[in-house]
């Protein structure tokens, strides 16, 4: 059999132009948008409509960068997320429905179309997933199941902890390990740091930390029994502003000899000073025992509310709640 010339070859090759695509190959297209929103568009030929996936990408993902440049942020940046995060699923959905819709018949191939120009978008796509941090994974939700941070924290709150903040101050309201729970606390002390507590004033470093008179406040105890204890300011040093303890008279926990916080843990205390179980109570003294918490326990801190049945606390952050709750009186006492 002789040879066949090039004009001969040329003739016996289709264009593939206007061809018809079967379904595993659309398939195929539509999973490369996975890495890269558009990808598939592009090489069905759509480009602009795909490049336009991919721009939108390379913006959404560069949003969790800025965010791990800002040490703390309110309500909004974390609703922000969010939304970033629903325009993400939205905008990969969207690529892949578009790709299967377009992509039945094959467009002319350009450079744009071309493997080697999608192949680098997936890599980009695939970099920009690994280098860029989850958002998501910056913040976490905790629900409020007692009254041990009262007035702060109210039963059935909802708030979110900035898991990145791990690094304990004093007056922080911090998550930490316990067990198999998360418990919220405040912190006292920090490694180095004596603390005692006399007459339930803490003695920090052997100065008192000082206590004033902020009224009356209302509670209702687990049995559904409604007293009231008294509310007074308290502000650590080195704490922006003061917050609220509730004091409900002379109780054992109001003396606590000196001791020294040791490296690595912190010393802390709930607000509801007489109805909670913390770093007064070593762990050996049985469940609820805190003792000196190890710092490597902590799980973030909390930046603010995500929901609460009191309408002026939703979406506040903790310094704008706990600034309300120390402000000029509690109306909380009975009339």
């Amino acid at each position: 059999m002789s040879e066949l010339t090039a004009d001969q070859a040329e003739g016996l090759v289709e264009p593939r132009h206007g061809q018809k695509r079967g379904s595993g190959a659309r398939i195929g297209l539509a999973l490369l948008n996975i890495p890269a929103f558009g990808a598939g568009l592009v090489r069905a030929g759509r480009v602009r409509l795909g490049l336009g996936f991919f721009a939108a990408q390379l913006a959404i993902g560069c949003y969790p960068l800025l965010l791990f440049l800002v040490p703390r942020f309110g309500s909004a940046a974390y609703f922000t997320v969010v939304a970033v995060v629903i325009a993400q699923v939205a905008l990969l959905i969207a690529s892949i429905v578009l790709t299967l819709r377009l992509s039945g018949v094959r467009g002319p191939e350009t450079g744009l179309s071309s493997w080697p120009v999608v192949g680098a978008m997936v890599v980009l796509g695939l970099a920009l997933n690994y280098l860029a941090p989850s958002p998501v994974g910056r913040f976490k939700t905790y629900s409020i199941p007692s009254e041990n941070m009262d007035p702060l924290l109210k039963t059935g709150d909802y708030v979110v902890a900035d898991l990145r903040l791990t690094d304990p101050k004093r007056g922080q309201v911090l998550v930490f390990r316990m067990e198999e729970d998360q418990w919220v606390k405040r912190v006292v002390g920090l490694p180095g740091d004596r603390v005692a507590l006399r007459d339930g004033v803490v003695i920090l470093n052997g100065q008192p930390v000082p206590q004033t008179d902020h009224g009356g406040y209302a509670q209702v105890d687990a049995f559904g029994q409604r007293r009231t204890v008294r509310a007074k300011l308290e502000q650590f040093p080195g704490e922006a502003a003061p917050h609220v303890v509730l004091d409900r008279g002379a109780q054992p926990q109001d003396h606590f000899s000196e001791v020294l916080v040791p490296a690595g843990h912190i010393f802390v205390l709930g607000d509801n000073r007489d109805n909670s179980m913390d770093s007064r109570f070593p762990r050996e003294f049985g469940p609820g025992g805190v003792g000196m918490l190890p710092v490597s326990d902590v799980r973030g801190v909390l930046q603010f509310f995500a929901w609460s049945e009191d309408p002026d606390r939703r979406f506040k952050t903790l310094e704008e709640v706990q600034a309300r709750t120390a402000g000029p009186r509690l109306k909380r006492t009975p009339e």
